[in-house]
């Protein structure tokens, strides 16, 4: 009999060799290549034995050239909205993409493009299957030009004549309503049909030439660079790429800049950027403590020996035209921008009133460590013209007005207890989203999900919006098509190391949950580190609600059903020095030396930005599979592969280029200290995406560095809070003061550095009051300044 020591290290050297066997994937019915993403330790709902079961069927069917079969097979997978074994959970199904061991589609997504790479005798057996019924329901949605039941036809039936056409009415109702969001949704679809779609050129030339015509409305500059950029479109080929990347920088559409900061990114991609700001600025106001504990700590952190990250996390911030409003976790306080006065305050020895769930008994460390790290704080604003509240136990419905829903992540107040035994389980936790109505004067509290309650009760369901008693929400939720999106975990079922990530909507009024997508299952990289499976805020764009779990994965669902659209495994080797998975070494409960800020991802450019905290890389992903892979293509998150003498921290923007230059992808990181300084800022071409990993030498030379931002201060450089990218600068909190470099060498000398706004920009008087390092996180104020959020200071710098 074989010992169970040899049984095991038998196991293991099989599943190494299965690994190492198992390619990744390449461009569509070409041979994978590569390796699977190391260290990962997760998984997803990609051996679902019933969706593997009807895609062996189809293709059964469709070798016997039966497609009628394979249609109705198929069908039932496209229509499949939840899942089979939780009713109530959006349908996770996904399918492998080419093979790949690190990228997967949707498979309602995969189903209907089956049909479409059969050609010209599936797509007819498609129609006489369900072209009739297609089209009674298109007749019917279009005479009412009803959005919804338009959009029941082209998510059933895009390959379809009725789903097409349905589709290209959903982007002129978008377009005339100015809703490019809504309208490149659509046209990425019919798109992406074009590119797996093997029907013949004469059935295929006039949905194209539709969907080009619309597409050239929706990305043009203006009406002058149409022809241009029609004539781009055609030329490209959908099989090869994104059509839009054939359109030149200068003809493309920019981005509007966001009116307000009401969120992390300033919009749903979390990438909208303010207007350019200059390097002129006064100190219009600032507030210091008005007592010990104020804003958190009565004293900023100093400089410490640990690597990764920087210990300075300091509170949140979101801002209207007329309001701050600022969280540290246990209070939030309201500010006056004109004044800097605060609301709600009874005297100068008093916080702004309005405490927060969070009982805050965590040390200042902690704190910084979790709160800031991971968006334990993250505010978001969204606009409402009439919020009505539904009544219950015979009371009335409430119609609070216009104003603005605020949304605040509230963390649990006691420790992540790292070192509770395994045998008594995981702690329960109070991580949760608190809701309040502000209606410019007055801020009432609506609802709150998510957390442990005591007990587990019908109603205790329904007042955490029908969530299981141990889901903790996190991070700063996204107000996305209607909904409330946020992320959340939960611990697994099968063993105490395991968590689960979910991505739910939830209804702005009721605080019930919408929709819940079960993202994949994983283990930290260090054992039992609760703080280290908590995922990213989410990001949406074009249909698409993206989010990083800290799991290994990064996910994108549909934001009418919570159907994951697709997901991507990365290489989790984030450095940890020897702390390991299953390390139970003491440096296995300190901070990291290595890693990136929880930061939302960026959408932008038709790609994905993100920096997982529990990986060494920026990843530049495709925003939907292709006949190419999604894959990793920046740099790791070390001095050795980014920048000489630099650690990024997170990523601080995505600059769409044009007329200004090529895209650029703004890295904030730490600089080594020494007799050569780092660099605070490493900007990348943000377009060198879509290549697999690993780079070779001709694809690093396509990711060459456009420039790199020194340490203003003859020091080690270190970003003291989030940085701000403008559509022309990039604003770097440090230690002492604000530094700011221009995006564009106008002199072409290869300099970018502008300035810094320190206590010697305050004026005597004022610096004499200010404390030393009033700097910290950066919120826009469009058109206006620049609030600065430290742990002693909120400060308003107004442009000059």
């Amino acid at each position: 009999m074989i010992s169970t020591m040899r049984l095991r290290l038998l196991l293991l050297a099989l599943v190494c060799l299965a690994v190492a066997a198992t390619p990744a994937a390449a461009r569509d019915g070409e041979a994978p290549t590569g390796a699977a993403p190391a260290k990962n330790f997760s998984n997803i709902y990609a051996e679902v034995e019933w969706v593997q079961k009807a895609f062996s069927r189809a293709e059964t069917a469709r070798d016997q050239d039966d497609w009628a079969a394979a249609a109705r097979i198929l069908q039932d997978v496209v229509d499949q909205h939840t899942s089979r074994e939780v009713t109530s959970d959006a349908a996770p199904y996904v399918r492998s993409f080419a093979g790949s061991t690190s990228v997967y589609e949707g498979a309602w997504i995969v189903a209907r493009h089956f049909m479409a790479r059969g050609g010209d005798p599936a797509l007819a057996a498609y129609e006489r299957e369900y072209g009739a019924g297609a089209r009674e329901l298109l007749q019917a949605a279009g005479t009412r030009r009803a959005r919804v039941r338009l959009q029941e036809v082209a998510r059933r039936f895009l390959p379809l004549n009725a789903g097409r056409r349905a589709a290209l009415l959903l982007v002129d109702l978008a377009l005339e309503r100015s809703d490019l969001d809504a309208a490149m949704e659509w046209l990425e679809a019919l798109e992406d049909l074009e590119a797996v779609s093997a029907e013949s050129k004469e059935r295929l030339a006039p949905w194209r030439e539709a969907r080009i015509r619309r597409q050239a409305l929706a990305i043009a500059a203006g009406p002058a660079a149409l022809p241009q950029v029609e004539k781009a479109l055609r030329s490209a080929d959908p099989a090869e790429g994104f059509a839009i990347d054939a359109v030149p920088a200068a003809l493309r559409r920019l981005p509007t800049a966001p009116a307000a900061w009401l969120t992390t990114g300033g919009n749903a991609a979390r990438a909208g950027l303010p207007d350019a700001l200059g390097k002129s600025f006064r100190l219009r106001w600032f507030r210091g403590p008005s007592r010990d504990d104020d804003l958190t700590d009565s004293t900023d952190p100093q400089r410490t020996d640990h690597d990764r990250p920087s210990l300075w996390l300091p509170p949140r911030a979101v801002a209207t035209a007329q309001h701050l409003f600022v969280s540290d976790g246990q209070y939030l306080h309201i500010y006056d921008l004109e004044t800097g006065a605060r609301l709600f305050e009874r005297d100068e020895t008093e916080f702004a009133d309005v405490r927060l769930g969070g009982l805050g008994q965590d040390g200042s460390e902690d704190r910084r460590l979790r709160f800031g790290l991971l968006e334990g704080h993250a505010l978001t604003l969204h606009p409402v013209t009439d919020l009505t509240l539904p009544g219950g136990s015979g009371a009335p419905e409430r119609r609070l007005g216009p104003g603005h829903l605020l949304l605040a992540a509230v963390p649990d107040g006691d420790g992540w207890q790292i070192d509770r035994a395994r045998s008594r389980g995981h702690p329960p936790r109070d991580d949760h989203i608190e809701a309040y109505h502000w209606s410019g004067t007055t801020l009432t509290y609506l609802w709150r999900i998510g957390g442990a309650t005591p007990t587990d009760d019908a109603e205790d369901r329904a007042f955490r919006g029908g969530l299981p008693n141990d889901t903790r929400l996190y991070g700063a939720p996204l107000v996305y098509r209607g909904r409330i999106w946020v992320a959340g975990t939960r611990p697994a079922r099968a063993t105490q190391d395991r968590w689960e990530t979910w991505l739910y909507s939830v209804d702005p009024a009721t605080g019930y949950v919408s929709t819940r997508t079960h993202l994949g299952t994983g283990t930290p990289v260090r054992a039992r580190r609760m703080d280290e499976v908590i995922p990213t805020s989410p990001a949406a764009a074009h249909g698409r609600v993206v989010v990083s779990t800290a799991l290994g994965i990064v996910a994108a669902v549909d934001a009418s059903d919570g159907r994951v659209q697709w997901i991507h495994r990365y290489n989790r080797n984030v450095d940890t020095e020897r702390g390991r998975r299953r390390n139970r070494e003491s440096r296995d409960r300190g901070l990291r030396t290595r890693s990136f800020c929880n930061e939302p991802p960026v959408l932008a450019l038709d790609r994905c930005f993100v920096a997982p905290t529990d990986s060494n890389l920026v990843l530049t992903l495709f925003n939907r599979p292709r006949t190419r892979t999604r894959e990793l293509v920046a740099r790791g998150a070390d001095l050795y592969f980014v920048g000489w003498n630099f650690m990024p921290e997170h990523i601080a923007g995505v600059a769409p280029g044009g007329t200004q230059g090529p895209a650029s992808l703004v890295l904030v990181g730490k600089g080594e200290s020494g007799s050569r300084p780092g660099s605070l800022v490493v900007v990348h071409e943000a377009r060198a995406g879509g290549v697999a990993w690993p780079l070779d030498a001709e694809r690093e030379k396509r990711l060459a560095e456009l420039w790199r931002g020194g340490s203003p201060t003859g020091f080690g450089a270190e970003p003291y809070g989030r940085a701000l990218v403008t559509a022309a600068e990039v604003f770097v909190p440090q230690a002492h003061g604000i530094a700011i470099y221009e995006l564009k060498d106008r002199d072409g000398d290869g300099s970018h550095y502008l300035g810094v706004l320190n206590r010697a920009a305050m004026g005597e008087a004022l610096a004499r009051k200010a404390p030393e390092r009033p700097y910290g996180n950066l919120i826009p104020i469009p058109g206006r300044g620049i609030v600065s959020v430290s742990a002693t200071t909120v400060a308003f710098w107004e442009k000059r």
